[in-house]
């Protein structure tokens, strides 16, 4: 760390990926470089057949492979116009719905709780608070065992193809997942409601800005803002734009020419559930909302796929590939993913463009670090080091992604 002057540069440590603050006090000025390398994943896909490429995409994160895999699935499916059974729909929400709180667990309880709790990781908060030590345990194994049996293992899925499954969970399986929620619903809302105390009424800044979100997470529907518009995912590109920053591997979004935030706080904000404050903080206090929000959805949707009684005839449509472009949206556990791909006749993709949650956010992070800087004037070095180290947890920020 560089202390000189009124200068920092400081690495932010307990985020997914390598990324540094570098703080100018003097001007209220912040910028969030990214130093992971590109994985270029979007040219890597070229040349792959359609049968590929789901399954290449997901290694761009171990985080959130699932909601990688049913977004370029979902693209591919738009390019050739397949429209899969509603078991599989059904089952693909579940996977979703588990993978977000997966994802909630992970980050609240191992990267961001930490700050607001006064501790420096979980190995803190097994001597400070054991019991939510187990609840967060209790939620990932929980996670884990959905998306295991209904994608074949918790990580990088194997059973999701274009147009269905090569394989339906058994009525015996589903039946153990269902018991399963049931017993972890408890924990879940032990989570949310510690998430709400720990967090309570933080609030070191309030900026206005725009949030994004799909009105429905799976994808079928307009994407909606907080100023009131709304557009069709497929014209994402006409809606967001993302500029190159000389100190950064990753590109960063814009929207009229200023950053917006997606994910948990912006679907919430978005459906009515949350009241615009300005606060970003609160975005972890909306992610422990959501682990009992998509439990319960993950439940609806198993109950539904059981209720249609998860036929073998109908794993996966029949179709053949042919030339288009396809665009999958859905929101991932940071907020709204687009793939779009492109395919000649034979099902071969010639181009493709990804655009995550993070590189959407990365502008509204340096915005709200602005803003902190400009409102904490009487504050020390230190104690706005800490915030601005905060502020980029509380987006919970995948830095793999922003350089896919």
């Amino acid at each position: 760390m560089n202390m000189a002057g009124s200068n920092i540069d400081r690495f932010v440590t307990k985020i997914e990926g390598h990324g540094h603050i570098e703080a100018d006090f003097s001007s209220s000025s912040v910028k969030l470089s990214i130093d992971e390398g590109e994985r270029l994943f979007e040219g890597i896909v070229v040349g792959k057949r359609y049968e590929d490429v789901h399954f290449i995409t997901p290694r761009i994160c171990g985080v959130c492979p699932t909601a990688h895999n049913i977004a370029s699935i979902r693209g591919i499916e738009a390019a050739f116009g397949v429209k899969p059974t509603e078991t599989a729909i059904a089952l693909r929400k579940a996977m979703l719905a588990a993978q977000i709180v997966q994802s909630h667990t992970l980050h609240l309880f191992f990267l961001s709780l930490p700050d607001y709790l006064g501790i420096d990781s979980a190995t803190g908060l097994a001597a400070k608070n054991p019991k939510l030590l187990k609840v967060a345990l209790s939620l990932k194994n929980a996670s884990d065992a959905l998306l295991k049996a209904i994608g074949g293992r918790q990580v990088h899925p194997t059973t999701t193809i274009v147009g269905g499954f090569t394989r339906f969970p058994t009525q015996k399986e589903v039946e153990a997942s269902l018991k399963l929620i049931a017993r972890t619903m408890k924990d879940a809302e032990a989570a949310r409601d510690a998430c709400a105390k720990a967090v309570g009424d933080f609030a070191p800044f309030h900026r206005e800005t725009e949030y994004l979100s799909l009105d429905d997470y799976y994808g079928d529907s307009d994407v909606l803002t907080s100023k009131g518009e709304e557009f069709n995912p497929s014209d994402y590109d006409k809606n967001i734009s993302e500029a190159v920053k000389l100190y950064s591997s990753a590109k960063y979004g814009t929207r009229h020419e200023h950053g917006f935030l997606v994910g948990a706080m912006a679907r919430q904000i978005n459906a009515g559930r949350r009241k615009q404050t300005g606060n970003t903080f609160e975005n972890n206090v909306a992610q422990g909302e959501e682990i009992v929000e998509f439990l319960a959805e993950a439940q609806r949707n198993l109950e539904k796929a059981a209720s249609l009684g998860l036929k073998r005839d109908e794993l996966a449509v029949e179709f053949e590939p042919k030339e288009g472009v396809g665009v999958g949206a859905l929101e991932a556990p940071r907020g709204t993913l687009y793939h779009k791909f492109w395919f000649d006749s034979e099902g071969f993709c010639t181009k493709a463009d990804i655009i995550t949650p993070t590189a959407q956010n990365l502008t509204n992070i340096e915005e709200d670090a602005n803003a902190i800087l400009a409102q904490n004037k009487d504050k020390s070095q230190a104690e706005l080091q800490r915030l601005l180290e905060m502020l980029v947890r509380a987006y919970d920020p995948c830095i793999t992604c922003s350089v896919h």
